[in-house]
Formats: structure tokens, sequence, C-alpha cells
């Protein structure tokens, strides 16, 4: 980043690919908490540098909104 003159990047988990975080199942809930968590880690270490965009498991409903206000939660602190 620095090499290039980027002083911040967004972090945006693509989970398209992977038909586990929409199978609206506990797993898939899983995948993308640790996902955000992940982002959530670099964001803190790097915060100067780094945003991040949560990802969620779209087709659950339930899991969405418990994701959505975690995922606030978290980037909060």
């Amino acid at each position: 980043m620095d090499k290039f003159g980027i002083s911040t990047a967004m972090l945006s988990p693509v989970n398209a690919a992977r038909n586990e975080f929409y199978a609206g199942t506990e797993k898939a809930r899983g995948l993308v908490r640790a996902n955000n968590e992940s982002g959530a880690k670099i964001v803190r270490d790097r915060p100067d540098c780094f945003g991040l965009f949560a990802s969620l498991p779209f087709t659950d409903q339930e899991g969405s909104l418990r994701e959505i206000e975690y995922s606030l939660e978290l980037l909060s602190k």
C-alpha cells in the first residue's frame, strides 16, 4: 500500500464462491462469524490503514440480523 500511495483499504470478504455461507445453517453462521472476526482483527491491528465491510449469511434472515448486531459491536471497539 505504501509503495503505491494507498492510505486506506476496505476489506470486503468475497463469500459468493462458498455455498456454505448461504446454507442457513449454524455452520454457515460460524463461517461468516470467523470471517468477520479475522477482518476485525486486521482493522484493530491497523486502524490507520484498514476498514471492514462485514460479511452476512444473506439467505438466513435471523443469522444476518445477529451478524449485523455482532459486527457493529465488534467493530466499534
